[in-house]
């Protein structure tokens, strides 16, 4: 009978040892899992932290390009507006023209129309803006045939070319080539007439309404631009005569 009760003590004994081991045993293994997933979570963020850091220290600043002097500005309404030196004594200077430089182009001959803005005083070495079209002559050196303005540095206003749209009671809507539009008040004319259709050029300072389309309210000059008209080439007389003798002599 003592056996059987040693016996029974010493396996409830056991039963307990084996219980507590293993809650002990599971109690770790939580443990461990817990530290393993807080070791994870630390190091995702350290990399992330990291990562970021490294991003920000990488990645270039995003700000506007500034344009220095001598460079050419390119407008929405593909009006160019180009910094350059006013060349009085230039030997490419000719009747009708005027000639600028600067680094980036060089010298370059501008070709002065009626419609061309000019300041009262033209000072040589003095630094201008010239407003002018994407046009220019491949030449050496090279022209720019259709010159809108030549202004001051500190002038305010700009030009825009358009295409009248309409023509209304008080105001006129122009459109650029690029789609956007713009108006300006009719009394902003003065003495030029316009028709839709008309190709024309408008100084004016960025004064302008919140409207859609936006109305210039300060306006100085409205000129509609020569159109390009086709010209028939001349044959020489020369030339048609002996194309004559030619087909004649074919038919004898």
């Amino acid at each position: 009978m003592k056996k059987e009760k040693q016996t029974q003590k010493e396996i409830l004994i056991m039963r307990k040892r084996f219980i507590t081991t293993a809650a002990m045993a599971a109690i770790t293994a939580a443990m461990l899992l817990n530290g393993c997933g807080s070791t994870q979570t630390n190091t995702t963020s350290a990399a992330q932290t990291e990562t970021e850091s490294s991003s920000a220290e990488t990645e270039p600043e995003t700000t506007a390009p500034e344009t220095t002097e001598g460079e050419t500005e390119a407008q929405a309404e593909d009006v160019i507006r180009t910094e350059a030196v006013y060349v009085k004594d230039s030997e490419f200077a000719t009747e009708g023209t005027l000639v600028f430089h600067n680094d980036t182009m060089g010298d370059f001959i501008c070709h002065i129309s009626d419609f061309t803005v000019l300041p009262e005083e033209l000072k040589d070495g003095e630094t201008y803006v010239v407003s002018h079209s994407m046009v220019m002559a491949m030449s050496f050196p090279g022209q720019l045939p259709q010159v809108y303005s030549i202004r001051t540095t500190d002038d305010t206003y700009r030009d825009s070319v358009g295409t009248v749209m309409t023509v209304e009671e008080e105001s006129i809507l122009f459109e650029r080539m690029d789609g956007s539009q713009f108006m300006i008040n009719k009394d902003s004319l003065g003495d030029t007439e316009v028709k839709e259709g008309d190709l024309c050029v408008v100084s004016h300072t960025e004064m302008m309404t919140r409207s859609m389309p936006g109305t210039y309210m300060e306006v100085n000059r409205v000129d509609v631009l020569p159109q390009a008209e086709e010209e028939a080439a001349e044959v020489p007389a020369e030339t048609l005569t002996e194309a004559i003798e030619i087909e004649s002599s074919k038919a004898e």
